[in-house]
């Protein structure tokens, strides 16, 4: 798979949003003219963007905005829960009584994991 840029990530994060927004709304279809519009760029950098990932619309009809939305989630891997370390310290305690732990394992949702993005690239 080719690296994805960051900007990539970012606008398919505010895809996301936007999606959400329109499901809302009730709507069923988005085109990528709207879903462009509505972040202020252009149609063909929204086709390109998917198109890094498969074939999620259908020329003249659009995207269905209930599947794109779970494809988007997926990619972003909003999807699953991901191990981080959490770790702690006595920075700031007094005179350093309290001790530091080695860094404790725990399960929680995140967006970001580390410093890499969960499509795959590392993070600048």
């Amino acid at each position: 798979m080719a690296r994805i840029s960051e900007s990539t990530i970012r606008r398919l994060s505010h895809y996301y949003r936007v999606l959400r927004e329109v499901e809302a709304e009730g709507r069923t279809l988005i085109s990528s003219h709207r879903l462009a519009e509505r972040e202020g760029i252009t149609s063909a950098q929204v086709r390109k963007d998917l198109s890094m990932f498969g074939s999620f619309g259908r020329r003249g009809l659009g995207y269905n905005v209930a599947h794109l939305r779970t494809e988007i989630r997926a990619i972003l891997g909003l999807d699953r829960r991901w191990r981080v370390a959490v770790a702690r310290s006595s920075i700031g305690t007094r005179s350093g009584s309290a001790p530091a732990s080695a860094g404790t394992w725990c399960r929680t949702s995140t967006r970001w994991p580390g410093r890499r993005s969960p499509a795959g690239s590392r993070s600048a």
